[in-house]
């Protein structure tokens, strides 16, 4: 394999490191054989998310620190990547594909004019090609792309994508980047960050999630899919369609736009699998699904499907639960 050198932003949030970013660093070191990996921290106070990193995989952790990067700014924060991208001159740079990766990545490529390729579900090296496998055509397809490593190449990948394990590595050198002072010369300003509340159940916590999307049918029916969640000792979320109807509240959605969950268990019921929630599904160790149509998205992701009616299966499975936990 040819050792390629590989630069990884970090996405942060709340001065601590996101869980992809360990998942990045994982995939950074597979695809950089004996070649450097670094990894790109941006805060206002960037050690401590650099201290949490250290034996994560890179060999070197850049921290840009400046009082413009105190809050997330898209612009303040892409002008500072792609100065920094500039000046490192990696083989590839890769983010994530979250809404920050999102913004970043075409920002970078378009202003130092390098290859995007963007959303990838799986990167490797073959020889003298980064291979990129990306899904198209909302999941129905993948598309394998073959880039020459000339230059710099700009990557993101999806979650859940590549490598999923932590490494425990040697620790990496911390080093400061200090930047041109344009770099941070904005027009965007941070006037104020809205937040959900938290409400009383987190889905992001959950070890069991019991998912559904327009399957159900009607509003009345998720009093049914509520009790299917309490007899599986979990809790109820759902597909984004449902928060728009207003028979969900916005806390329990699951997805780009939702949360992401980290479950034990994901029980997905009448739910197509959309781009957009499988994002905020990846990091479930189990997903099981649940739907009529054979052709769903969601039985892609899924390592166990069902292809039935809904509420065929699931007075089964309440019974089923409810007897289990009385025996």
């Amino acid at each position: 394999m040819t050792p390629i050198d590989v630069l990884v932003l970090v996405d942060h949030r709340d001065g601590a490191a996101e869980p992809v970013a360990f998942q990045l660093l994982a995939q950074a070191r597979a695809l950089a054989g004996s070649g450097p990996v670094g990894a790109l921290v941006l805060a206002a106070d960037a050690r401590p998310i650099a201290d949490a990193l250290r034996c994560a995989g890179a060999d070197v952790i850049h921290v840009v620190e400046h009082p413009g990067l105190e809050s997330y700014n898209p612009e303040a924060f892409a002008k500072a990547t792609a100065e920094a991208v500039r000046r490192l001159e990696p083989r590839l740079f890769l983010c994530a594909h979250t809404f920050t990766g999102m913004e970043i990545a075409p920002w970078v490529a378009a202003r130092l004019g390098l290859p995007l390729v963007s959303n990838c579900l799986s990167l490797a090296v073959d020889g003298p090609d980064l291979v990129a496998d990306r899904p198209t055509h909302g999941l129905a397809w993948q598309t394998r792309l073959r880039l020459p490593l000339q230059g710099t190449i700009v990557a993101s990948l999806a979650r859940g994508g590549g490598a999923r394990q932590r490494l425990k590595g040697p620790a990496a050198v911390v080093q400061a980047l200090d930047l041109d002072g344009t770099a941070f010369r904005v027009r965007t300003r941070v006037r104020e960050t809205v937040r959900p509340e938290a409400g009383a159940v987190d889905i992001s916590r959950a070890e069991v999630v019991v998912g559904i999307g327009r399957g159900v049918r009607d509003p009345a029916n998720v009093a049914v899919m509520e009790e299917l969640a309490r007899a599986l000792g979990g809790v109820l979320a759902c597909s984004r369609p449902l928060v728009d109807l207003d028979w969900m509240p916005q806390e329990r959605q699951v997805g780009v736009s939702g949360k992401e969950i980290h479950a034990k268990v994901y029980l997905a019921c009448g739910i197509s699998g959309a781009a957009q929630h499988v994002a905020g599904i990846a990091d479930a160790q189990t997903i099981i699904a649940v739907n009529q149509d054979a052709r769903a998205p969601i039985f892609r992701v899924a390592h166990y499907g069902v292809v039935a009616d809904l509420f065929e299966v699931v007075p089964a499975l309440i019974e089923e639960a409810k007897r289990r936990r009385t025996d």
